[in-house]
């Protein structure tokens, strides 16, 4: 009824509405060059560290670590995801990353944001799960 170019093309738009889940270890590197030359000292990059967890239904919870700075994660306020959108914030730190989710599921690129300050980010997935 459909032929074959029907079934794939059914195949290939059930297969887009599965949405990719966030959860698991996301690693980055904010160039933080523009600062650390205004303040002669330094280093020219900060390694950051999100961990997601799933709860149930699409709620999800997770920490940031600045390996650079301190072994300590902190806990991220709000974790979300809405359609290729995902949004970390850290109200401890006055910081929010929003960046868009790759097609692939594999890579989040965007903004880091803490108070004045606004460095392009891109995170990529090094583990699944979380």
């Amino acid at each position: 009824m459909f032929g074959l170019m029907g079934l794939a093309a059914i195949s290939v738009l059930t297969g887009c509405s599965k949405k990719a889940d966030i959860a698991g270890t996301w690693e980055g590197s904010l160039d933080i060059s523009s600062i650390t030359a205004k303040l002669g000292s330094g280093p020219a990059s900060l390694k950051l560290v999100y961990k997601i967890q799933k709860g149930s239904g699409d709620v999800y919870s997770g920490t940031m670590t600045s390996p650079d700075q301190s072994p300590q994660p902190i806990a991220l306020d709000s974790v979300t995801r809405k359609d290729s959108t995902v949004t970390l914030q850290a109200s401890q730190l006055a910081a929010k990353f929003e960046g868009t989710l790759s097609k692939d599921g594999n890579e989040i690129s965007g903004t880091f944001n803490q108070r004045a300050n606004s460095f392009p980010l891109t995170l990529m997935r090094t583990t699944a799960g979380g």
